[in-house]
C-alpha cells in the first residue's frame, strides 16, 4: 500500500514549502529590504506549486530530493536565525557543527546535498561576520563533512560513484560530465523559468571544451551571477 510513502512525501514537501519561507524572509531582514513578507510568499508559492517538483513529490522512488532539500533547508536556516539574531557575531563552534551534521544527512538522502556547502559559505560570506579563524572552521568543517559522506558511501555501504543508470550521462567519463555542468545549470534555470519541456532524464553530454554548450553556457552563467552580485551590493550600499 502506498499510501504512507505518499503521505510522507507531502509532509515534508510542506515542510519544504514552510522553510524556503522562513530562509527568504530572513535574507529580506537582514538585506533591510521593504515588503519583508511579500517576496517570501512569491518565493514560497513559487517553489510550491512549480511542475519541476512533481517528479520528486509524486514518485515513490525519489524521496531523496525531498529529504535532501529539507536537511540543507534546516542547516541554512540555522545559520540564518543566528546571523539574524547576532549578526556582528559569527556563528559559533557549535551551531557550525549542527549546519555540517545537517549537510551531511542532506548529501546522504541525495549526494546534490553537497551544494548546501557551497550555499552556506555563500550566505555567510554575504550576511555574517566571518573572521579568518571562522573561514578556517568553515573550511575545515566541510572536508570533514566530504570526507565521512565519502566514508560512509564507499567504506561501510561499498556503494560506488560509477553506477549504469542506462542513461548517455551516466555512462560518460568524468571529463564529459564536468563539462556538461554548464549546460546542466542553464537547463535547471531555464526549466524554472519556464518549464515548458519536462523530462525525467537529460541524455544532453558535451565532449570537447570548443562546444558552446560548454564556454558559451560557462560565460552565460557567469555572467548571470555577476549581475546578481551587482545588483545586490549596489542594492546594499543604498540602504
Amino acid at each position: 500500500n502506498p499510501a504512507g510513502y505518499r503521505l510522507l512525501q507531502i509532509v515534508v514537501h510542506a515542510l519544504n514549502v514552510l522553510l524556503v519561507f522562513f530562509f527568504v524572509k530572513s535574507i529580506r531582514t537582514q538585506a533591510n529590504e521593504p515588503n519583508r513578507d511579500v517576496v517570501p510568499l512569491l518565493a514560497t508559492l513559487f517553489y510550491a506549486i512549480h511542475p519541476v517538483n512533481v517528479e520528486s513529490v509524486t514518485y515513490i522512488a525519489a524521496v531523496g530530493e525531498i529529504l535532501y532539500t529539507m536537511f540543507g533547508l534546516l542547516g541554512l536556516l540555522g545559520l540564518a536565525r543566528h546571523t539574524e539574531r547576532s549578526p556582528d557575531r559569527p556563528a559559533s563552534l557549535r551551531q557550525m557543527a549542527i549546519f555540517f551534521a545537517l549537510i551531511l544527512l542532506s548529501m546522504l538522502a541525495k549526494e546534490s546535498g553537497v551544494v548546501f556547502l557551497f550555499m552556506g559559505g555563500a550566505y555567510l560570506g554575504l550576511f555574517s561576520i566571518m573572521r579568518a579563524r571562522q573561514w578556517r572552521y568553515y573550511v575545515t568543517g566541510s572536508v570533514i563533512t566530504l570526507l565521512a559522506y565519502l566514508w560512509l558511501r564507499l567504506v561501510i555501504s561499498n556503494i560506488p560513484f560509477l553506477i549504469d543508470y542506462n542513461s548517455s550521462i551516466s555512462n560518460a567519463p568524468i571529463a564529459s560530465r564536468l563539462l556538461t555542468i554548464p549546460y546542466a545549470m542553464t537547463h535547471y534555470i531555464i526549466t524554472l523559468i519556464a518549464p515548458i519541456r519536462l523530462v525525467v532524464y537529460e541524455n544532453t553530454v558535451v565532449a570537447s571544451p570548443g562546444d558552446f554548450l560548454f564556454w558559451g553556457l560557462t560565460l552565460m552563467v557567469l555572467a548571470v551571477i555577476a549581475g546578481a552580485a551587482f545588483w545586490y551590493h549596489r542594492t546594499r550600499s543604498k540602504t
